[in-house]
């Protein structure tokens, strides 16, 4: 979340992995297997689908990709989903265009050509959104897709370390609130022993 406080390098957390370990479980939490899905947990392990047919396994990656990871996901892995997203959009769209393409009322009945359902400006209007299409897979598959999610890995790793910060500082300050409270009914139950025994030695100087 925005609100959340950002990673302060000021701050020393014993035991924070380091930025390569970091960046180690962040690539392998990018499988779509390891997407953890609406409602649950951060997955520690990929979704086992060895019990499952190759065509029911096809159908649940399929669905993971579509639906995408839930609330508890990291940076890394929606930034990963999203680059997928607009490459999965991308290939539909020329799918689409290639079927308009080749589309055809039937066929010449002397030269047994196809006749094409589209005029030949709009063909030309879809080989061209086809070469665009193209250009931009190219892009994603390629740079500046690689160096965009290497700059969203990054900032994937200083998020990681913002709420290693986070856990470690709730979890000290919880520590400390009990050991304050336990010193808290310490100094009083302190300061009621010393209150009797001023009132004993009251008692005794009056015998």
């Amino acid at each position: 979340m925005d609100n959340e406080d950002p990673f302060d390098p000021n701050i020393v957390v014993p035991g924070m992995p380091s930025d390569d370990e970091i960046r180690k479980s962040l690539v392998a939490s990018a499988d779509v297997l390891m997407f953890p899905t609406h409602n649950s947990p951060p997955r520690q392990r990929p979704f086992d689908l060895s019990g499952y047919s190759a065509e029911t396994r096809d159908k649940i990656i399929a669905s993971r990709l579509r639906v995408g990871p839930g609330e508890h996901a990291n940076h890394y892995q929606r930034a990963v989903h999203n680059q997928f997203m607009k490459h999965y959009e991308l290939r539909r769209e020329a799918d689409r265009l290639t079927d308009d393409l080749t589309a055809n009322a039937g066929f010449d009945p002397v030269t047994g050509d196809p006749i094409f359902l589209y005029s030949p400006e709009r063909r030309k209007g879809i080989v061209d959104e086809l070469a665009r299409i193209a250009d931009e897979l190219k892009r994603i598959e390629g740079n500046p897709g690689r160096e965009n999610l290497a700059k969203e890995l990054e900032i994937a790793v200083v998020k990681e370390k913002a709420a290693y910060q986070r856990r470690y500082i709730e979890a000290e300050a919880q520590r400390r609130a009990q050991t304050n409270a336990m010193e808290d009914r310490i100094q009083r139950r302190a300061a009621d022993i010393r209150r009797g025994s001023v009132g004993l030695n009251l008692a005794n100087d009056v015998l």
